[in-house]
C-alpha cells in the first residue's frame, strides 16, 4: 500500500502534541509557527483525520490524535533504537513512570538517589493523578495509593504516607486555605479541604505543588504529605495527622513486563529510594 504521509511530519506532530501547541514546539524544532501549522494541516489531510482541536489555549488532541500519539511514540522509540544501534551504543529501555504531583516532584528532586547515567534504563516522567493504562503501555510503572484489582497488574507495597495541615511558623492558625481545582479537585486531599474549609479558601491552584510557595510566604495554609511538609523546617503542622487521608503507597506494573531487566532495575531502584529515604514503612 502506498505511504501517504511524511515520516518527519509524524515527529513534528509528537512535538506539537507534547507542547499542546505551536509555541513550545517552535522553540524545540526551530522552524516557524506558520510552517509548523502548515505541516500539521497537511498531515491531517494525508491521514484524513482531524488530529487537533485548535483554540485560543492551544492544540488539544482529538481521539484520533491521541491514537496517533500512542502509535507514533512506538515509531519514535524504534528510531531511537536504530540510531543507538548505528552508533554501536548499548540500547537503553525508556521507562515511563506516572505519579501524583508531590511524588513526581520528590522523584525529580532526588533522581541521583535511584538512577545513574550508566543504568540500563532511562526514566520518562508522567505527572498525572489519573490511573493511566499500564495494560496499553501508556506507562510502565505507576505509583499509586491503592493496590490494583486487575489480574494482569502486579503491585509492590513500598510504604505509606501521612497528611497534615501545614502553615508558616508564626502565622495565625485561622489563616486562609489553598485548594486545588480542575482534575486535581477530585483527589482525597482536595475533597477533604473543600469539605472542611470551603468557607475560608484564599487561593485555588490547578496543581498541588503550586501551593507550596504560598505557604512559604505565610499567606495561606494547606494539607501536605508528611514527606513534603516536614522537609521544610519553616513550616509547622496545624494539628496532628489526618487519619482518613493516610494511605499506602504501591508501585504498580504489568505482570508480563515486570521481570524484563530494565523494568526490574527501575522497580527495585525506585522501591529502595522510597522505602529508605522518604516513606514510612511498616513491614
Amino acid at each position: 500500500m502506498k505511504q501517504t504521509f511524511n515520516w518527519n511530519d509524524i515527529s513534528l506532530f509528537l512535538t506539537v502534541a507534547r507542547h499542546q501547541g505551536l509555541a513550545g514546539a517552535v522553540d524545540e524544532v526551530k522552524i516557524s509557527a506558520a510552517t509548523l501549522s502548515r505541516r500539521m494541516t497537511k498531515l491531517e489531510h494525508d491521514l484524513e483525520q482531524r488530529l487537533f482541536e485548535r483554540g485560543a489555549r492551544g492544540y488539544a488532541l482529538t481521539n484520533a490524535g491521541k491514537a496517533l500519539v500512542e502509535r507514533a511514540e512506538k515509531m519514535q522509540l524504534v528510531a531511537q533504537e536504530i540510531s543507538q544501534w548505528q552508533g554501536n551504543r548499548p540500547i537503553k529501555r525508556r521507562i515511563k513512570i506516572s505519579a501524583g504531583s508531590w511524588t513526581m516532584q520528590l522523584l525529580l528532586n532526588n533522581i541521583d538517589k535511584y538512577w545513574h547515567e550508566d543504568d540500563i534504563w532511562l526514566p520518562e516522567f508522567v505527572a498525572n493523578n489519573a490511573r493511566l493504562d499500564i495494560a496499553r503501555k501508556q506507562i510502565d510503572i505507576g505509583i499509586r495509593n491503592a493496590k490494583p484489582s486487575e489480574p494482569w497488574l502486579a503491585a509492590r507495597r513500598v510504604g505509606y504516607t501521612n497528611y497534615a495541615a501545614y502553615r508558616l511558623a508564626g502565622t495565625k492558625p485561622d489563616i486562609g486555605w489553598v485548594a486545588a481545582t480542575d482534575d486535581n479537585a477530585l483527589t482525597p486531599t482536595a475533597l477533604y479541604t473543600m469539605k472542611h474549609y470551603s468557607d475560608n479558601i484564599n487561593f485555588t491552584i490547578s496543581q498541588p505543588t503550586l501551593g507550596l510557595p504560598l505557604l512559604l510566604k505565610g499567606v495561606a495554609q494547606m494539607i501536605l504529605p508528611e514527606f513534603v511538609g516536614d522537609s521544610h523546617p519553616e513550616l509547622v503542622r496545624d494539628g496532628g495527622f489526618i487519619e482518613e487521608l493516610s494511605a499506602d503507597v504501591w508501585l504498580v506494573m504489568h505482570q508480563d513486563e515486570r521481570n524484563h531487566p530494565p523494568v526490574r532495575k527501575a522497580i527495585d531502584a525506585i522501591t529502595d529510594f522510597l522505602k529508605k529515604d522518604y516513606l514510612k514503612f511498616n513491614g
